[in-house]
């Protein structure tokens, strides 16, 4: 800390209080300015260093500090037994302004020192946060233009529906402007970005990005030389490096093999590929052995498993999604129903090598013996059928999208669009398999490239069935939607109201809860007979868990609020509009969070309790919403909490832990592996009941199913526009798989309240 002392009568004034301590350097205690360690002072004094204490050097003339007592001179540093009285220097032999010079001097060198290395500290972080600052700006400006096509095409189908009895003007005025909250690059006011403007409004202040002056001549070169690598890092490195340079010389010969065998699949008649894929499949697992002994043999266990455990499922999804294509007779669909042939050929020549294989074995042993081996270290054809299987799952939830785009020329994505979380349980459910047929197969030498491989496989396969979409030269190429099935006036459907809505869905979530239980506690009875052993672990794992889950359940507002990076919202109109809706819905007044743009508009709710519930909202969703959409977004939430689903959810946890327990013989791996996903697909029928009461339960609060209807389909068309997923085009294999229920079901129930006499 560099001080400005006026001269050598300040310092001494400040001599008196000055005190040696033993040679080398004390760090400063807390509550002091600092230590200055001083190597050459001069006479009796010499390699001592000196300390100014807090107090001390307050009292200096020029540090506007009022004048303090002195400290009595015979006082020593605490914590310093060796430390001389200050009685004991010779100060006639050290006069003041020597101490001034030497004082003085020592902070010359240390800002000689530092001086650079800080300039250059300060140079780095104000460029970082200019290129920050500049990257928010133009993430605002897409996300702008983005909401202001959305816009249109919304203000368009208001007037349509109200037969142009709405004014344009009322129909463009955001929340954002209406709550006065569009003064900076916040969403939402934060607390500590945020200063009251009158009782009502709220108005974000803007930070400033402040330009740094240029440096003259060349950058400064940097003080410290980047670390290198350990030895360990290196060889890991160059390891990765070489298996990746080999995997890709070997995609890239194989490419150019399959590229002649490409066109020669495309020329075929569709009945003739799966057939001969399967034929394919059959030919190369026993070339293989037979050129091969060594490294491929025939598993019995690891192809029944394969067949049964995963084949036995999607076989049948992927012969039934590409019958609904061919159904269609649209040559625009050509490409994706040869993929899907291709898939199913494979599975399916799997299938076949495991039926050959088990012909004059024991059947039952083949069942019950998970260890029985063949020659070999790899077992080919079910390691084919892994492959296939990670490959038809982008088809299964994505041949809808893929075929719409098809059909339009338009670009789309077929990703599966679920929140973090469930993505999270469905991965761990899908990998699985890869190791349990690692470990029937006995392919450790392997094991790392076919793991690989294997998740490579579904990765490739979504990027293959997207580019599907993307005709050649138009990769920019816009998802276009039809506006006249978002009208609310033209959805067909009798009349409801948002009671007997609330009281359908209430019934549906029952109905899924009690799936979960009753389906766990069945799957257990399967591994554990007689059922009595089979509950007596289920009660115990299930309080296990439960007792584990209290702390998430009272805390998981606060742990939402922290990972969504949402903080207390200022006084304001948009508090008070969630107050005033709380107190409608009978609630307390939950903590009110928001975060900040840019991001995808989004809101949620999150707390198991009334008392400790949190609702906030994020992105771009006040830039995007009116007042009256945003009341029909907040009602939603605030409809989570009155109804405790985050509890039901919390409850549903438990029973994972019964269907997730490992199998002796096959039929238990297999069962093994496909509880969890059914599970998940349980408690994902459970999220899609919940939305529909919060639908409900929102009209109800808000009495206005109009305002949450047209939000809805705002975010919906928002989602179209910017996700390249349209909805509606999935198969029933792809809604099995969503979280919330398809929006343009959501809106057409709200709907239909309309019908009903509400607003």
């Amino acid at each position: 800390m560099l001080l400005n002392i006026p001269g050598p009568e300040a310092f001494a004034q400040g001599a008196a209080v000055v005190r040696a301590i033993p040679a080398g350097r004390v760090n400063a205690p807390v509550g002091s300015l600092g230590a200055i360690s001083s190597p050459a002072l001069p006479s009796g004094a010499a390699g001592a260093p000196v300390r100014f204490e807090a107090s001390s050097l307050a009292s200096l003339p020029g540090l506007g500090a009022p004048t303090l007592p002195q400290q009595d001179s015979g006082q020593v540093l605490p914590g310093s037994a060796d430390a001389l009285p200050l009685s004991a220097l010779p100060e006639a032999k050290v006069p003041a302004e020597s101490k001034a010079r030497s004082f003085l001097g020592l902070f010359r060198r240390s800002s000689d020192e530092d001086g650079p290395k800080l300039k250059e500290l300060k140079k780095r972080l104000a460029k970082e946060e200019r290129k920050a600052a500049e990257k928010e700006q133009r993430q605002r400006a897409e996300e702008q233009k983005l909401i202001d096509s959305v816009l249109d095409i919304s203000i368009a189908l208001e007037k349509a529906e109200n037969d142009g009895n709405v004014s344009d003007e009322e129909l463009r005025k955001t929340a954002d402007q209406a709550w006065g909250l569009d003064a900076g690059p916040a969403v939402l006011p934060a607390v500590e970005t945020s200063e009251a403007v009158g009782q009502e409004r709220t108005r974000v202040v803007a930070s400033e990005v402040k330009e740094e002056p240029k440096a003259r001549g060349p950058p400064a070169p940097l003080t410290e030389a980047p670390a290198k690598p350990a030895a360990l890092g290196r060889v890991v490195a160059k390891t990765l490096q070489g298996v990746s340079a080999t995997v890709h010389a070997a995609a890239k010969a194989v490419s150019s093999v399959a590229s002649p065998l490409s066109r020669i699949w495309t020329s075929l008649p569709s009945g003739a590929r799966v057939p001969l894929a399967a034929a394919l499949t059959f030919g190369v697992d026993v070339s293989a052995r037979i050129l091969m002994p060594a490294v491929f043999g025939f598993v019995p266990a690891a192809g029944l498993w394969v067949t049964l455990g995963l084949g036995g499922v999607v076989i049948p999804a992927l012969i039934l999604t590409r019958q609904n294509l061919v159904k269609r007779s649209d040559p625009s669909l050509a490409p994706l129903v040869r993929y899907v042939d291709l898939l199913l050929g494979v599975l399916l020549g799997a299938a076949a090598v495991t039926v050959s294989g088990v012909i004059g074995l024991d059947l039952g042993t083949a069942f019950l013996e998970a260890a029985h081996k063949g020659g070999g270290l790899v077992s080919l054809a079910p390691l084919m059928g892994v492959f296939g299987f990670m490959a038809s799952l982008p088809v299964l939830y994505g041949a809808g999208h893929v075929a719409w785009g098809l059909k339009n020329k338009t670009a789309t994505d077929p990703d599966l669009p679920l929140p973090w979380m469930f993505k999270l349980m469905l991965l761990s459910a899908i990998v699985t398999p890869i190791a349990a047929f690692l470990f029937l197969s006995g392919g450790l030498p392997f094991s790392m490239l076919i793991f690989y491989e294997a998740i490579s496989s579904y990765f490739r396969s979504r990027s293959k069935l997207a580019a599907m979409t993307v005709p050649q030269g138009e990769e920019d190429a816009e998802v276009v939607w039809y506006e006249e099935d978002w009208r609310l006036d033209l959805m067909e459907g009798p009349a409801t109201t948002p009671a007997e809505q609330l009281k359908k869905a209430a019934v549906q979530a029952a109905l899924w809860g009690a799936g979960i239980v009753l389906g766990s506690l069945g799957m257990l009875s399967l591994f554990f007979l007689p059922p009595a052993a089979a509950l007596d672990y289920a009660a115990t794992h299930i309080l296990s868990s439960l007792w584990t889950l209290i702390p998430f359940g009272l805390a998981g507002g606060f742990l939402a609020a922290l990972f969504m990076k949402v903080k207390k919202a200022a006084p304001g109109p948009y508090v008070d509009t969630v107050r005033e809706l709380a107190d409608k819905a009978g609630l307390p007044m939950p903590s009110v969070k928001a975060g900040k743009t840019p991001g995808d508009p989004n809101a949620f709710a999150a707390g198991a309790l009334h008392h400790l519930a949190v609702v906030a909202v994020v992105g771009t969703i006040t830039r995007l919403m009116t007042v009256r959409e945003m009341r029909g977004i907040l009602g939603h939430e605030l409809s989570h909490v009155k109804y405790r689903h985050m509890l039901s959810f919390l409850f549903a946890i438990p029973f994972l832990q019964l269907v997730s327990i490992s199998g002796e013989s096959v039929f238990q791996m297999a069962l093994a592996y496909w509880a969890p996903i059914l599970w998940v697909l349980a408690l994902l029928g459970l999220t899609r009941a919940n939305e529909r009461m919060a639908d409900a339960g929102g009209a109800l609060v808000t009495n206005d199913p109009r305002g949450l209807a047209t939000g809805l389909r705002k975010l919906a068309l928002m989602g179209m526009a910017s996700d390249m997923m349209p909805h509606r085009e999935g198969s029933w294999l792809y809604r099995l798989f969503l979280s919330h229920p398809d929006p343009h079901e959501r809106v057409e129930t709200l709907a239909r309240m309309l019908k009903s006499g509400s607003k």
